[in-house]
């Protein structure tokens, strides 16, 4: 009787741990917020999943400010997140004049936009691994995305990968992105016009931060962060 209970303790005790085990590309969900697994620890009960929608908004509203907020963090945007939110309370301003913080903050709490480190590890993600872009590994990313409900991770037109701004500041009002640096003679020689992707490889550059962002911009393809 007693080796019957331990059995089925054991069981259940396994049962629990292999549940609590993810993979990349699962779909999570917090505050009702869907997110997909893009990094996972040694463990792989932890990690980090990202915003099936993309955001297309800018890191400042304000094309001629160039001032700092102190979000230099490069391991965790959820402290260039709190640095955000401590500028706007001491200087009187709104979340509205952060439009991509504003965007991330409105998801509840929990996410966040990527800093420096994690957003380098969801570009490698979309491309198997490393920054150099795979287009077969970002088509199979594009599709569980939107087969979530979600949006791609290159534009559907053209199939340029989309820029991603991190939270991280550099100075002189600028911040980091991942911009996708494309072959010249990506169209030619990758037979983009054929049904391939561009070839090229993603580099992290200080961009303006008013510099690009807005509904209707195409090119931005911004997620925002949770921890689980």
């Amino acid at each position: 009787m007693i080796n019957r209970y331990l059995m089925a303790l054991f069981c259940l005790t396994m049962a629990v741990g292999a549940k609590s085990q993810h993979k990349l590309g699962d779909i999570m969900e917090f505050n009702g917020v869907k997110g997909m697994v893009f990094l996972l620890d040694k463990t792989k009960e932890h990690g980090l999943v990202m915003t099936i929608e993309k955001c297309k908004e800018s890191w400042l509203a304000d094309k001629e400010a160039k001032f700092e907020t102190n979000a230099f963090y490069e391991d965790d945007g959820a402290k260039n997140l709190a640095a955000i939110e401590a500028y706007i309370k001491e200087n009187k301003q709104q979340w509205e004049d952060f439009p991509y913080f504003n965007w991330c903050h409105s998801l509840g709490e929990g996410w966040y936009p990527p800093a420096n480190d994690e957003l380098t590890a969801l570009i490698s993600f979309i491309n198997g691994e490393g920054l150099k872009y795979n287009h077969k590994n970002a088509k199979k990313v594009n599709k569980m995305l939107k087969d979530a409900g979600g949006d791609g991770v290159y534009d559907s037109f053209t199939k340029s990968p989309y820029l991603y701004f991190s939270s991280t500041e550099t100075e002189n009002g600028w911040v980091y992105v991942m911009n996708f640096d494309e072959s010249t003679a990506s169209m030619v020689t990758s037979g983009t016009l054929l049904g391939g992707g561009p070839k090229g490889k993603y580099t992290l550059k200080p961009w303006m931060k008013s510099q690009m962002g807005g509904k209707f911009l195409n090119i931005v393809g911004n997620r925002a962060v949770h921890k689980f």
